[in-house]
């Protein structure tokens, strides 16, 4: 039986790392041929050639598609945009600026597959941010913990793979706005994080 992954990657100012992270997931897949893929790739209105980049890329590949967004919506509401389109079995978050450990994808799957969760997040250790980005991560995980009852000690990062079902609830809201780690926590607090190391910016 072959599985289908999406991964959904939310493209701003990322024309000269979106090549490196797609020829990364190309042959990460490529180690297992029970896996079928998809890419959504969307442009969140970037001010650089990301998309035409995305264009030369998707001219051999019909698995990459790319959502061209006529002004800039955020991140979150990207990612949104890229879960209408998605039809894999599992859903695969990761960002577009190759910090994202594609060579950790088969622990981060591993945990949703043999259905010990329903959506599993990264976990990093050796995280370097400043100071003032600490203090804004802390603050964020502290008001959304309250705000979401969200579990102690959980962090969601930008790398992260759920099960089909959890996407289609997600997709279900329709007010501006979203916030997807409430919209996750609505659904399921069925959840894993994977240690693994965070990449230096490319």
């Amino acid at each position: 039986m072959t599985y289908l992954l999406s991964f959904i990657i939310p493209c701003y100012r990322s024309e000269k790392t979106i090549h490196l992270v797609i020829k990364e997931i190309l042959d990460t897949v490529l180690e297992k041929p029970t896996y079928d893929y998809e890419i959504i790739c969307v442009n969140d209105f970037s001010p650089d050639n990301v998309y035409q980049k995305l264009k030369e890329l998707s001219l051999n590949n019909p698995k990459i598609k790319i959502i061209n967004l006529t002004k800039n919506m955020g991140k979150q509401a990207a990612i949104m945009a890229g879960y209408t389109y998605a039809k894999g079995d599992y859903i695969v978050n990761l960002d577009d600026d190759f910090q994202c450990p594609m060579n950790e994808l088969w622990k981060l799957l591993d945990p949703v597959e043999r259905d010990e969760c329903d959506f599993s997040t990264a976990k990093y250790y050796g995280k370097k941010q400043s100071v003032w980005k600490k203090f804004g991560s802390n603050f964020y995980y502290f008001t959304s913990k309250a705000v979401f009852d969200k579990p102690s000690g959980l962090r969601f990062e930008n790398f992260s793979v759920m099960k089909r079902f959890v996407m289609c609830e997600i997709i279900k809201y329709r007010n501006p706005y979203p916030n997807l780690e409430g919209l996750v926590l609505r659904v399921t607090h069925n959840i894993i994080q994977v240690k693994m190391k965070l990449r230096d910016r490319a």
